[in-house]
């Protein structure tokens, strides 16, 4: 079976241990052979240890590490999933995954709105909201709106839209 020391680890070089063990000790070494899935990328949001687990004569268990890596990118949080691919010298047991979370660090960007005319004529004219967010993010930033003050949408001005979006690598 596969186990984990921990569901969830830092981005910035949190360290989770995938343990293998085995039912009974056996006198022959045991190798299970690991695939990984999940929102997660090797190298860019994690490190693995070894693509197997090797456990040794007359041990039960072995292991591996999957360690976080830092990006300055905000991005919401990623996981990765180990599962047991294939056993050499034994059979799969009943809990052959695991999940882990690798948790963003960065902090959520801070929104500023402008906008390029505050005072408008009542026969006509136009204004331009402008959303701008203090950091790049690796995902779309969706920005919900809302109005107030003694103007009615439609009888006194029409707005188009309640959200602005700022995708992924703008600010």
């Amino acid at each position: 079976s596969l186990t984990t020391n921990s569901d969830q680890i830092d981005e910035d070089g949190g360290i989770a241990t995938i343990t293998a063990t085995l039912s009974e000790v056996s006198g022959l070494n045991t190798t299970v052979l690991l695939s990984f899935s999940g929102s997660a990328t090797n190298i860019t949001d994690y490190i693995r240890s070894g693509t197997e687990i090797v456990i040794n004569a007359g041990e039960t268990t072995g292991n591996i590490t999957i360690t976080g890596v830092n990006d300055s990118g905000i991005d919401p949080d990623q996981t990765v999933i180990v599962e047991l691919d294939s056993v050499t010298n034994g059979t799969k047991g009943e809990n052959d995954n695991v999940e882990i979370t690798i948790a963003d660090d960065e902090e959520l960007p801070v929104v500023t709105l402008s906008v390029d005319n505050n005072d408008l004529n009542e026969s006509g004219g136009h204004s331009i909201v402008t959303a701008t967010i203090s950091s790049v993010s690796t995902a779309n930033t969706t920005i919900n709106l809302s109005f107030a003050g003694t103007g009615t949408n439609i009888a006194d001005y029409t707005r188009s839209g309640t959200q602005i979006i700022i995708t992924a690598g703008q600010t």
